[in-house]
C-alpha cells in the first residue's frame, strides 16, 4: 500500500470489522504524517496521527487500511 502524509486511514483488524466493536468504540481513524520507512526489525511502517486522542505513533501499514470516499 503506498501510503503518504494526508492520508486518512484506520486499524486493519479482524475485530475491527464487528459491529460490537464499532458500536462500543465507534471508529478509529488516524492522519497519516509520513512516508513509510522501515523500522526496527524490517517493519515498513507510518506516523499517525489518531484523530481525537493526542497521540502520535508509528504504526505498520500492513495494519492500515485506507478510508476510502464513502460519499
Amino acid at each position: 500500500m503506498n501510503l503518504k502524509p494526508g492520508d486518512l486511514v484506520e486499524p486493519n483488524w479482524s475485530f475491527n470489522e464487528s459491529d460490537q466493536v464499532k458500536e462500543r468504540h465507534g471508529r478509529q481513524l488516524g492522519l497519516v504524517l509520513s512516508y513509510p520507512e522501515v523500522k526496527n526489525h524490517g517493519t515498513t511502517c507510518v506516523k499517525v496521527n489518531w484523530i481525537g486522542y493526542e497521540m502520535e505513533e508509528y504504526y505498520s501499514v500492513h495494519h492500515l487500511k485506507l478510508v476510502e470516499n464513502e460519499g
